[in-house]
């Protein structure tokens, strides 16, 4: 409390300084109230550390420049910090016996004490171990996506082998029965063929017999005539 009183002090003393409603409450998150909660709040929010060590640090040339914490003046020539706010940046001392400075700030919060621009924040183990578990889950369901995607696929190859196969089979089975049919045509040619050229034989071989006995009859007509006339 005695802290809070010494900067209300200061900031009544500062003549053309906007102290608003904003910077009171911001000003609060600087006293010792609380200040278990906050330290265990601000712990898990604090700033990156490379964006602490890239705060641009300045030699201060603007007479009228002050602190936005500790609301004094800094000093020509001094050493400053900047903080690239959204709108407009805000300055700060890095740290000194009169005040904190915005390090220790930064330490325990990502936010600009002053219009709460949001910087880099450092992960927690908390957020990283999240962060790995969703990943893992994350490729776990990949992977199972992936294992049923295989599946289908072999299943869906499995179906199309069967079914060429089942088409390779009956295509098998159909040029066995069109060949067999061809086959059977064939013979039955060859068959007709053959019975034709039996008839065809048969038929000489008839004519030649008749034509033997024919002979026969008139050598046997002539010689019983002969017999006849002696």
């Amino acid at each position: 409390m005695e802290r809070f009183i010494q900067l209300l002090n200061r900031s009544n003393a500062i003549t053309n300084q906007e102290f608003n409603l904003t910077i009171f409450e911001n000003l609060l998150e600087t006293l010792d109230i609380n200040q278990e909660n906050i330290e265990g709040e601000a712990t898990n929010c604090r700033a990156k550390k490379e964006f602490i060590d890239s705060l641009c640090k300045i030699n201060n040339e603007n007479p009228d420049l002050t602190c936005s914490i500790c609301l004094e003046k800094i000093e020509i020539n001094e050493e400053c910090i900047k903080l690239p706010c959204k709108d407009h940046p805000h300055y700060f001392h890095e740290g000194n016996d009169s005040c904190p400075g915005i390090i220790e700030w930064l330490n325990k919060s990502n936010t600009c004490p002053v219009c709460r621009t949001e910087f880099p924040k450092e992960e927690s183990e908390t957020n990283i171990l999240d962060h790995r578990i969703i990943i893992h889950h994350t490729h776990e369901i990949n992977q199972e996506q992936q294992d049923n995607q295989e599946q289908q696929d072999n299943q869906d190859n499995q179906e199309q082998q069967e079914q060429q196969e089942q088409q390779d089979n009956q295509e098998q089975q159909d040029n066995q029965e069109q060949q067999d049919n061809q086959e059977q045509q064939e013979n039955q040619v060859i068959m007709t063929n053959n019975g034709t050229i039996l008839n065809m034989f048969a038929d000489i071989v008839l004519r030649r017999e008749e034509e033997r006995q024919l002979e026969y009859a008139i050598q046997q007509s002539i010689m019983d005539q002969e017999n006849n006339i002696n």
